[in-house]
């Protein structure tokens, strides 16, 4: 974008099609061609990596919150909202001195996003464990029956015969299977007290029947059972032991939340700030940093809609080209006519003086001068 040319802003203007914030960059250290074609080939693949390193920072807030629904929890960057930091951005010379070569300056914000990127990675895996963990606790408090723990919740302890020589086991058995498994459960293992079947637990397509055996023959039952696929399930006893476990398990992981929340909030401004200060180093490797040369950020104007990218892109070549401005080009049209016409009158006093082998007074009149002495 030209500082001198407002053919751009006027552009923009009049179409409402965006509005351009001037993005300030200092005269950073080019080095020579060589590093510099080297460095531009990098550039872009270095740039995805920090974008990817955003991106996963604000999934992992994401995950942190229920439903991924992040509304009234905005992350920041150094005390500004994204649009804002990108719109008042000022190259930060105490992390990235201007006199440091690019080269240097790349390597040093590549091993910062690297560093975030390894952390987020580490926390991202606890946070997965911890989240499943604790869903499983939530399935074995208010699951299904083949999930939840049986204990004294679900079926009463005057139920559960447990003596020196009995055993009482449980099984989740299909509701459609249930007079199936009622007319032959005497038969699947020796010692098995008959008529000792009860349904002590029903809900929707499953039931939970408990039947009393011989505690020799339990692991002879239990083998039959998971031949004709039944689920045998394991009594629990007390459920205040599974309810501790549970609400240890929920302290840890809303501790666990709030420091991950913390820890997002300021790696995110740190890598998103590094992926401006890149964006930054790409926009001046690619114009330089002529006198007359200054980048800037384009907001489409939201009276636009979904078109507004296109529109401005199909804009007259002001708005794309990234060096001059329409008032330059003509400017720069009017000088090359100019020196053209300059040409030809001077041939054309040249031609006049061989015609006339005489030199006129004034030659500055012919050729538009104040005044040229004989």
């Amino acid at each position: 974008v030209s500082t001198q040319s407002t053919g751009k802003r006027k552009c923009c203007q009049e179409s409402d099609l965006c509005v351009a914030y001037r993005f300030a960059l200092p005269a950073l250290r080019i080095g020579t061609l060589d590093a510099l074609m080297a460095l531009c080939d990098e550039l872009a693949r270095i740039d995805n990596q920090v974008e990817s390193v955003c991106r996963r920072l604000v999934s992992l807030r994401q995950s942190l919150h229920e439903n991924g629904d992040m509304q009234g929890d905005s992350l920041t960057v150094h005390n500004m909202n994204v649009d804002t930091y990108c719109l008042k951005f000022q190259w930060d010379e105490a992390k990235y001195p201007v006199k440091t070569p690019l080269r240097s300056l790349v390597s040093i914000m590549q091993g910062s996003a690297s560093k975030i990127d390894e952390g987020a990675r580490i926390r991202t895996g606890e946070w997965s464990t911890l989240a499943q963990n604790l869903a499983a606790a939530e399935r074995k408090k208010t699951g299904s029956l083949r999930d939840r723990d049986i204990d004294a919740n679900v079926v009463r302890p005057s139920d559960v015969l447990d003596t020196e020589y009995l055993e009482t086991v449980l099984c989740v058995v299909p509701s459609v299977q249930l007079k199936s498994f009622l007319s032959q459960y005497e038969s699947l293992a020796p010692f098995v007290v008959p008529r000792s079947a009860k349904v002590v637990a029903e809900e929707r397509d499953d039931a939970l029947v408990r039947v009393v055996m011989f505690r020799r023959a339990a692991d002879d039952f239990r083998a039959a059972c998971r031949e004709h696929r039944y689920i045998v399930r394991e009594y629990r006893g007390d459920g205040d032991d599974g309810d501790k476990s549970a609400r240890a398990l929920a302290r840890d992981a809303d501790k666990h939340k709030k420091s991950l929340l913390r820890w997002t909030q300021v790696n995110f401004s740190e890598a998103f700030s590094v992926w401006v200060h890149l964006k930054g180093i790409r926009l001046f490797c690619r114009v330089g940093a002529p006198l007359r040369t200054a980048g800037a950020l384009r907001d489409d104007a939201p009276a636009a809609g979904q078109g507004a990218e296109k529109a401005a892109r199909s804009a007259p070549h002001a708005l794309r080209r990234p060096h001059g401005g329409v008032d330059d080009r003509q400017q720069r049209r009017r000088r090359r006519h100019g020196r053209t016409d300059w040409r030809r009158r001077r041939q054309h006093v040249c031609l006049r003086l061989a015609r006339s082998r005489s030199r006129p007074r004034s030659v500055g009149r012919v050729l538009g001068l104040k005044s040229v002495n004989n």
